[in-house]
């Protein structure tokens, strides 16, 4: 893996000028995305209007949905890759796809060898849990915590094996489950490297987060200074740099999240082309047997036609004497 183009990906957008739109989108929509369930828990909103507001709710969530499908679509396009078009069926085949790839990631396990682990730990789990309400002992409080961190280990390890479904589906026409198959064998013998290629993402946005508040933090502060104490300006204006900040930190895990999936797909394109040169090197070792075989049948039969001729001259001499 090239750690250094991950880490590079994660800024190296900001140059791009079409994304400006999906920051200006992000910083209008989030905002009301977050503070609408608080409204409508601290009672801001009529009772009669409620509908109206859940709509509208339900709308935006949708086209947060919608905006960040079409930042995958635009991700798989920057880095060449053949992205489908989209359309409504597709973009409910990847929502279905999406409740399926938690349904092998939490319950169903797609490797055999593991699948009965899982469900052992799932359903030992909640059983331990009932035990450990009821009697208090060392050995099952053990028992459960032992499995609790194995279930969850399966379920990080389950996880990333299948990260990759949904955008393999975006750049591939292929039904849902093909998509997680495709991911799962994507990711095989890899699990470590992309474990940390995904730790060295988090880590490098989550600088890039934390300067982006600062940055944001201390320009909005300065400006709310003069209206405001400054134990009440420096949270407000917190809270507004964090939903500001969270939009190119979205778009920076994107890029860096698509740049190790170009890594993944070019090196199975290179370790099929190589397997696609090994089998014609065996395939042409066994050519020329072939051809050898075909040598000789040809000479044994004109031995054979030799023999006879020589054979029948023989005989023509004998008459003759």
């Amino acid at each position: 893996m090239d750690y250094n183009s991950i880490i590079n990906s994660t800024y190296n957008w900001l140059s791009l000028e079409k994304l400006i739109w999906f920051l200006v989108f992000f910083w209008i929509s989030l905002p009301v995305f977050l503070l609408v369930p608080v409204g409508i828990e601290k009672g801001i909103f009529a009772t009669n209007k409620l509908w109206f507001v859940a709509v509208l709710y339900s709308l935006i969530y949708f086209a947060l949905i919608v905006a960040c499908i079409t930042l995958t679509h635009h991700c798989l396009k920057k880095k060449n890759f053949d992205a489908k078009e989209l359309s409504i069926t597709k973009i409910l085949n990847a929502i279905i796809l999406v409740f399926v790839q938690f349904w092998y990631v939490l319950v169903w396990n797609i490797h055999k060898k593991y699948r009965f682990s899982q469900l052992l730990l799932l359903f030992g789990i909640p059983l331990l849990w009932f035990y450990l309400t009821n009697l208090s002992n060392w050995f099952i409080e053990l028992a459960f915590f032992s499995f609790l961190l194995a279930y969850f280990l399966i379920i990080i390890y389950n996880y990333i094996r299948v990260s990759f479904s949904l955008t393999y589906f975006f750049s591939n026409d292929c039904a849902v489950r093909e998509a997680i198959k495709e991911s799962w064998h994507m990711t095989h013998n890899k699990f470590l490297k992309v474990l940390f290629s995904y730790l060295i993402i988090l880590v490098s946005v989550g600088a890039l987060f934390i300067t982006y508040v600062l940055i944001f933090g201390a320009i909005i502060s300065l400006i709310l200074l003069n209206y405001f104490i400054p134990p009440l300006a420096y949270n407000i204006a917190s809270f507004v740099a964090m939903l500001i900040a969270f939009a190119p930190t979205l778009i920076s895990y994107y890029f860096a999240y698509f740049e190790l999936y170009s890594q993944l797909m070019s090196h199975n394109k290179s370790n099929s082309a190589i397997k696609r040169m090994l089998t014609k090197r065996v395939f042409g070792k066994k050519e020329p047997v072939k051809e050898i075989k075909r040598k000789l049948k040809k000479s044994a039969k004109k031995k054979l036609v030799k023999n006879k001729s020589s054979s029948k001259k023989r005989i023509i001499k004998k008459k003759k004497k």
